[in-house]
């Protein structure tokens, strides 16, 4: 075996990740409720829209500019996670759109649905 072989993610580790984190995001919505939704200051309202936001942009613009999967895949995890703190920030930062994050967040992550990761090359 030589290195690259060593540092290559199989496409099921995409998968298994993937769903994992999917799957986190939904226990995380339906199981961190705050005490009550009490409206937020304007500043803290749209914060959790960077995080959406620099996910679609790592999807659409850097990810694709990697060829090979083992270069790709850590950009996939950075993105991954981008979209998931989203919908972290907006439990925390804004109790009262909880739901609005939730569903950028699933959004976010659907564009990260590793079916391209078969086109990379090993």
């Amino acid at each position: 075996m030589n290195e690259a072989s060593n540092r290559n993610a199989p496409i099921i580790v995409w998968w298994i990740l993937w769903c994992a984190t999917l799957g986190g995001l939904a226990a995380f919505y339906t199981f961190l409720k705050p005490s009550e939704a009490s409206e937020t200051s304007a500043a803290l309202r749209f914060i959790p829209l960077a995080p959406f936001l620099a996910a679609v942009l790592v999807r659409w613009l850097i990810l694709p500019r990697f060829h090979q999967r083992a270069r790709a895949f850590p950009i996939f995890v950075v993105g991954v996670a981008l979209s998931e703190a989203c919908a972290l920030m907006g439990i925390f930062l804004a109790p009262d759109l909880r739901t609005l994050y939730f569903i950028l967040a699933t959004l976010g992550l659907l564009q990260y649905l590793p079916i391209f990761a078969a086109g990379l090359e090993e």
